[in-house]
């Protein structure tokens, strides 16, 4: 953990990484939160996006408890956590995060170290079909993924951006996908509003900077959500009354500051409070308690750093879905998250070998609702370094976007599949025994957490049949011309400045 100084930043934000709530007393500091000049910060972690979750501020260094291990430690497990797996296999990866161990032997032993005898039994206990499985997703994860970590920007921009549109959708991203000054604005508003809440609410509330912001995918036009986290024990609130009174408190409450305006609540299923960020001018939504957004943040940033084709080719696909206007889950159509899924589902099983593995079968226990929340970053990191993913696919970024749109309007049945990025694969929608009605939509995605439709908004069958036949146009358009200003509107972002033009 280090200290740093920075220049123009809200107590709390380091810019870069990671933000820490702030539990000073004043709305007026709050709404002054972008004219602070110097701050002392605490980064927790380097990350290009972040995850912007904000906490309780942490005592000194010197007040804490410092493990220090020994150095041999670390180069083999210790003999008396060995004896424990031996005897007590299910209970390993409890004993080393209890010891604070981070080594990758510490989370789940070599079969070296247990012993084949050892490895029979923890496969009778947990049962052979577990243990069938988990060999089955090894052996298609040895198939489809080199165990190095993925390519360097500029490989991939040699081995997957040699033809022209390839080039021509890379600088596309580079010119609208999300600067860092917006980045550090969002983080400096998210401070904030901590800020005034802590003050005024409850001492113990948090702010999770949550949606494209942090996840990878977000443009330079992106809103701003927020979730704000009262009781880290409940996913939802259940009492709706709750939720609703406590964004009309948040309500009333920012209308004392200065950074706020056309505040307006919105009783949706999961309702929220709208208004507009004065000083980065873009719009903000705050919700109550929905940690699965805090959840799937996480997860879809962990696939966007896997392979630097995925961005731009989400970044493409939903500029292109906003200008065919599909893109717009209260007119019916698909949300912006539903258009990531189907993204990330066609990199998994729509092309082979695949691009993205599935992180939720690979890692059932760290993308799970039980991992608590301040875990979440630190696992998956930790985890992906020690078993990193390179995809064997080498096919180049247009050509992904070809068979995208092939995929999706000659391959995937939007009467019988469900795009599942959990399952890594596709589902028949018969299996779903949930809502009736939302899956019995014409299109059917798989909420990777809570295994509900997202995609339940485009319940009109006229509009379904629309967006269906609007990938059958874009797959023969692009197909005929191969050029990306034919596709869309090709406009020039915020970040033209900055643009690597690939020759």
């Amino acid at each position: 953990m280090t200290t740093r100084k920075h220049g123009v930043q809200a107590p709390g934000c380091t810019g870069t990484g990671e933000c820490r709530v702030m539990t000073a007393s004043g709305t007026a500091a709050a709404g002054r939160y972008f004219a602070q000049t110097t701050t002392e910060i605490t980064t927790i972690g380097e990350l290009p996006f972040g995850s912007g979750s904000v906490t309780s501020p942490q005592p000194p260094e010197s007040q804490k408890r410092k493990i220090t291990p020994n150095h041999e430690d670390f180069q083999d497990p210790p003999a008396k956590l060995i004896k424990i797996a031996k005897e007590f296999p299910q209970t390993t990866s409890k004993v080393a995060h209890a010891r604070n161990y981070t080594c990758p032997d510490f989370i789940s032993l070599s079969t070296k170290e247990l012993g084949s005898d050892e490895e029979a039994k923890t496969s009778r206990r947990t049962g052979s079909a577990v243990s069938a499985k988990g060999d089955e997703a090894k052996m298609r994860k040895r198939k489809d993924f080199l165990q190095q970590p993925p390519h360097s920007l500029t490989e991939s921009r040699r081995l997957f951006m040699k033809d022209q549109p390839s080039k021509d959708m890379y600088n596309f991203y580079v010119q609208n996908r999300q600067h860092e000054g917006l980045l550090v604005k969002k983080k400096q508003l998210t401070t904030a509003l901590a800020r005034v809440i802590n003050d005024t609410i409850d001492k113990r509330c948090q702010v999770y900077l949550v949606g494209s912001s942090v996840n990878g995918f977000g443009s330079c036009s992106s809103d701003i959500d927020l979730c704000l986290v009262l009781n880290p024990a409940e996913e939802k609130l259940t009492n709706r009354r709750k939720v609703m009174s406590t964004l009309y408190e948040i309500q009333k409450l920012l209308r004392k500051v200065s950074f706020a305006r056309d505040l307006q609540v919105i009783p949706a299923k999961v309702p929220i409070l709208k208004f507009k960020d004065v000083f980065s001018g873009v719009g903000c939504d705050i919700n109550v308690n929905n940690l699965t957004g805090i959840r799937n943040s996480e997860l879809l940033r962990c696939y966007s750093s896997l392979d630097h084709r995925v961005s731009p080719l989400v970044l493409i696909i939903k500029e292109w879905a906003h200008q065919k206007d599909i893109n717009d889950a209260s007119k019916g159509t698909l949300s912006s998250y539903s258009l990531v899924l189907m993204v990330i589902n066609y990199l998994q099983c729509g092309v082979d070998p695949p691009v993205l593995p599935s992180l939720q079968q690979n890692y059932p226990g760290c993308f799970d609702t039980r991992t608590p929340l301040m875990e979440i970053h630190d696992k998956s990191e930790r985890l992906l370094r020690a078993e990193p993913f390179r995809s064997r696919n080498k096919m180049a970024l247009s050509q992904l976007l070809l068979q995208f749109f092939e995929y999706y309007s000659r391959r995937f049945n939007f009467q019988t599949q469900v795009a599942s990025v959990r399952l890594g694969s596709t589902r028949s929608a018969r299996l779903y025994v949930g809502d009736a009605k939302e899956w019995t939509r014409l299109i059917k995605i798989e909420e990777p957490f809570e295994l509900s439709n997202t995609a339940r908004a485009v319940y009109c069958p006229v509009t379904g049949k629309k967006i269906v036949r609007k990938f059958r146009e874009a797959f023969d358009l692009f197909r005929a011309h191969k050029r990306l200003d034919k596709l869309i509107r090709v406009r020039r972002g915020e970040n033209q400045d900055h643009v690597i033009v690939l020759d």
